[in-house]
Order: structure tokens, then C-alpha cells, then sequence
């Protein structure tokens, strides 16, 4: 089609179409440039000092630590920066200035360029929740790094935002991706030229937001349970492919007239009970696989009692409420039989290893009967 035929078709679509469609294009510019802008923070401001201080005499961290607090951060850099320096070729750096027509010229053949590589973003996400966890490890451990994270983000050009809050800037940007694209693509006419383009950019970038949001639920799930690692003194690493955090509550257990307090956490292999401020190889931290573990049915009288059996032992769960008993109740349940049914389905060269003995680890030995009252449920 000519330029003089699209000059004739564009004249029929509507201007307020027109307006939002010049908008979002606008927006996705703008958004990106301040997008960049972030980014060089991270590389200006803490990946790149760190990485000079390797050429010094005293390092500040190694290149290992480097590597796994930044993952795949220069590459998507270097992907951001050409993507926004084809925009502002087409747009104009000043919007004020711009002669792009909404009506007439394109935006979706520059990003139907770029959105494919956006599948990137999915190695760093996988990396993210270590990058995290990596970060705190050093703060804590580095008194040099740490130093020298805290006097960085002190500098003007971070804005008073930490390290953590611009490493969350990949994770943020492509949900923001296709929310402008889908906003682009309902204000693209068909019979535009640019159409086949956005909607091709658009199915494109929502593969990839999905992968993304999978990839951030997963990372969710991850950095919680890092977090309970964190917050306890437990010495066995509870971060293990695959598992899951299904509930989590607070609990008492009467002993000499007194209430021991204690967290207890359902995952989707284990139940884990904890006594607070306590170490590993305390006797009343006890982590207990699910699929040895089975409820025994409650009588009359057992109004908020929860009953499991475990290697011949009877663990009773004291809850306050009818509800919470349910809740905890339907949670253990399902959690067990779906583990159970997971190992069913194993190969048969496949295995469910246990620690043989018990004191090497927190999976623990109920020598005897626990009885809990909850004090409040999470989750």
C-alpha cells in the first residue's frame, strides 16, 4: 500500500483511538528510558566498583559473588539499551519535539525485533531468589560489603532505593511490557499498517509474562521459604526442589504450668515444628515426613484436637476453634494423600531417602506424645 492510500485509510480512524494509541507508544519510551536509567544504577553504583575492586589487593567480594548477586544483569542491560535506542530513533528523544503519527507510522516492527529476546528475563528470574538470599549472606558475613552497599546506596543517583529494590526492576518490567502492548494493540485499527506487527509483539510478550509470572510464584515460594531458614536456627538446608509452603501457624504446648511456644509449618512434603530461640538438636524441633505420617480420626470429646500417628506415636494438635481445627485438619490431609500419591508415582528406581539417624538432622524422633494448643494461624 502506498503512502498516499494509508494517508486515506488512517483518516477514518478515530481520534480518541489515535490519542491513546500515540499515549501508550509514548509511555513505552518513557517507561523504558527511566527503566535504563535504573539499571545503569546497578552497574554505575555496585556491580562495577565491585568488579574493580577485584584488580585490588583486598577484594571486597569474590568474582563468585559477583556473578551470583547479578546473574544475567548485563545482558539485559545491553538488550534494554538497544531496544531504547531504536525507540528514540523512531519517536524522537523529546516527545514534545516528536512527528511521530499514531495514525500513520509504526512502532510494532521495532519491537516485534526485541520481544523475542525477552525470554532472557526467565534466566534471571530463576536466578533471582539466590541473588537475594546471596546478598543477605554477604551483608552479614562481609563487614567490607556490607560497608560498601550501604555507602553506595546513600549516592544521589540511587534515589534512596536499596540494591534489592533496583534488582526487582527486571522482574517488574515485563508485566509492564505487556500491559502497554495489549493498550497498543486495542487502539491499532486492523486495517492499520502497523497491526500485524503489535499483535505479533503482543503474543509474543504474553508467552513470555506468563513464563515470567510462573518463574516469580516460584521465586515467591522460594524466598519464604529462605525466609523461615533465616528466621530459625535450624542447620538443615530446608530449601529443596520442589517443595512448597502450604501453612503456617503459631502454637503452644502446656508443659509444668506454663505454655512453650512453638511455629509449626506444613509443606507439601514435611510437617515442621519449631521451639523459639532454640538450636538444632533441640529434642522439640522435629521436622516429620508426610507420608509416615496419618490422621487418626477425632472422637466426640476431641471438639479442636487434631490427632497424627507417627512411628507408633500419637502427635495431638490442640486448636482453639471448630474452624481452625477444620482448617489445619483439610490442609494435613490433603497435603499427606497428595504426597503419598506423588511417591506412588515414582519410578521404581526412584526413592524417598530418610536420614538414617535422626540426630543428624531435624527430622526428628516423637519419643513421646506433644500436646499443642494454637495460638493463631497463618496462611
Amino acid at each position: 500500500m502506498d503512502t498516499n492510500a494509508i494517508a486515506f485509510y488512517s483518516k477514518d480512524f478515530p481520534d480518541v483511538m489515535m490519542e491513546s494509541r500515540k499515549n501508550a507508544v509514548y509511555e513505552l519510551m518513557l517507561t523504558e528510558k527511566s527503566y535504563i536509567k535504573g539499571l545503569d544504577v546497578v552497574l554505575s553504583s555496585f556491580m562495577n566498583p565491585l568488579l574493580h575492586s577485584l584488580e585490588t589487593e583486598s577484594p571486597i567480594v569474590s568474582r563468585k559473588d559477583i556473578r551470583i548477586l547479578f546473574s544475567d544483569f548485563t545482558s539485559i542491560y545491553s538488550l534494554g539499551k538497544e531496544f531504547l535506542h531504536d525507540m528514540e530513533v523512531r519517536l524522537g528523544k523529546q516527545i514534545e519535539k516528536s512527528t511521530w503519527d499514531p495514525r500513520t507510522d509504526n512502532i510494532g516492527d521495532i519491537t516485534v525485533k526485541y520481544f523475542p529476546f525477552m525470554k532472557m528475563y526467565t534466566l534471571y528470574l530463576s536466578n533471582y531468589a539466590d541473588s537475594l538470599f546471596h546478598l543477605d549472606m554477604c551483608t552479614k558475613q562481609n563487614n567490607n560489603f556490607f560497608c560498601f552497599i550501604k555507602n553506595a546506596e546513600k549516592m544521589e543517583q540511587c534515589g534512596g532505593l536499596s540494591l534489592k529494590s533496583h534488582l526487582l526492576l527486571p522482574v517488574q518490567r515485563i508485566p509492564r511490557y505487556r500491559l502497554l502492548m495489549k493498550t497498543i494493540l486495542e487502539n491499532t485499527p486492523k486495517s492499520h499498517t502497523d497491526y500485524n506487527f503489535v499483535l505479533t509483539s503482543f503474543e509474543i510478550i504474553d508467552k513470555v509474562a506468563k513464563l515470567v509470572n510462573d518463574n516469580i510464584k516460584e521465586q515467591e515460594m522460594i524466598l519464604k521459604i529462605l525466609e523461615i531458614q533465616k528466621s530459625t536456627n535450624i542447620n538443615e538446608f530446608l530449601l529443596v526442589p520442589g517443595r512448597r509452603l502450604l501453612k503456617q501457624g503459631y502454637v503452644n504446648r502446656s508443659f509444668k504450668s506454663t505454655l512453650d511456644k512453638k511455629k509449626m509449618y506444613l509443606f507439601n512434603d514435611i510437617l515442621m515444628y519449631l521451639s523459639f530461640g532454640k538450636f538444632f538438636g533441640d529434642p522439640e524441633n522435629v521436622c516429620l515426613p508426610l507420608e509416615d505420617l496419618e490422621i487418626v480420626p477425632s472422637g466426640k470429646k476431641d471438639q479442636n484436637v487434631v490427632r497424627l500417628l507417627y512411628n507408633g506415636k500419637i502427635i495431638t494438635l490442640q486448636l482453639e476453634t471448630q474452624k481452625e481445627k477444620r482448617e489445619w485438619l483439610d490442609a494435613i490431609d490433603i497435603a499427606i494423600n497428595q504426597r503419598k500419591r506423588e511417591i506412588r508415582e515414582l519410578p521404581p528406581k526412584f526413592s524417598v531417602e530418610k536420614p538414617a539417624d535422626p540426630r543428624s538432622s531435624i527430622y526428628g524422633d516423637t519419643s513421646s506424645c506433644f500436646d499443642f494448643t494454637a495460638i493463631k494461624q497463618g496462611m
